[in-house]
């Protein structure tokens, strides 16, 4: 009976009913791509996971960009002296003028001032390029001052003061192909730095030497010169006399001299090698 007067007053409302509690569920936040641990429940969690996800992600992206930007500047810095020389050929191949001549002149004098330069200062190249498995033909000169600065410098002074539009590009392009020699150990930064002055102020000095503007020798105009003694009435260079420049250019530029080397000492090395195998 008192559980049907118990039933009966729970029934009438005589008591309070109670509701049973609710156990308490966090709301989950709706999935977005930037919280890819979304599924994690625990708050104090979930922060520090994704925090650790997008740190990952930022720092693989960095990496692939600074790759391909090293692979880009490779690019430049590994083609800087066949590319220059042979810019600089084919425009003289197309002019043969008096101008062109005197700059030629004047590109050769600057390489030769560099190699003379290196034996008198004397200063050794990084001593991690050895260490440096991309350099595949590793020179054995000197470093100071670089050689590659000088001919930059001497190249885009002269060439930015008579194309004025092309000061731009010639300063990007030199700084990359200069930035690649100091990051892969050929140069230190102050060989290249030394360089690039010494070429660029010989650019200057040049280019009035040419023109016959210069303030410290007014009477000397190279281009008068050069028409006079070494080009014919046409004031065109003929072109079987090419081969001239070609073959001095490709003894004066460092890259090409040390291909050169090396070409001669393997041949002399199988040519030794055969005469050997010939004896036994």
């Amino acid at each position: 009976r008192r559980c049907t007067c118990s039933v009966s007053a729970f029934r009438f409302g005589a008591y309070p009913v109670v509701e049973p509690t609710r156990l308490h569920r966090p709301v989950l936040e709706p999935r977005s791509t930037l919280t890819p641990c979304w599924r994690i429940y625990d708050s104090s969690i979930r922060p520090t996971e994704c925090s650790r996800a997008k740190m990952i992600a930022a720092d693989e992206t960095a990496q692939g960009e600074k790759h391909s930007n090293m692979n880009a500047l490779a690019m430049v810095g590994k083609s800087t002296s066949t590319l220059v020389a042979l810019t600089f050929f084919a425009a003289l191949a197309y002019k043969r003028d008096a101008l062109m001549l005197s700059f030629f002149i004047g590109a050769i004098g600057n390489g030769i001032a560099s190699k003379v330069l290196k034996r008198v200062l004397n200063q050794d190249r990084p001593d991690d390029l050895e260490m440096n498995d991309d350099i595949k033909l590793k020179p054995n000169d000197k470093g100071m001052p670089s050689s590659h600065a000088m001919s930059l410098g001497f190249i885009g002074t002269f060439t930015a003061l008579r194309l004025k539009f092309t000061a731009v590009p010639i300063a990007i392009y030199v700084a990359s192909s200069l930035y690649y020699r100091v990051e892969t150990n050929l140069h230190t930064k102050e060989q290249v730095l030394v360089g690039i002055i010494v070429g660029t102020m010989n650019g200057f000095l040049w280019h009035d030497l040419t023109f016959g503007t210069s303030p410290f020798i007014p009477s000397v105009c190279l281009m008068d010169t050069v028409s006079t003694h070494l080009l014919p009435a046409s004031g065109v260079l003929p072109v079987q006399y090419l081969l001239i420049p070609a073959v001095v250019g490709a003894a004066v530029v460092g890259s090409f001299e040390r291909r050169i080397s090396r070409w001669i000492s393997n041949w002399k090395m199988s040519k030794d090698s055969i005469a050997t195998g010939k004896d036994d």
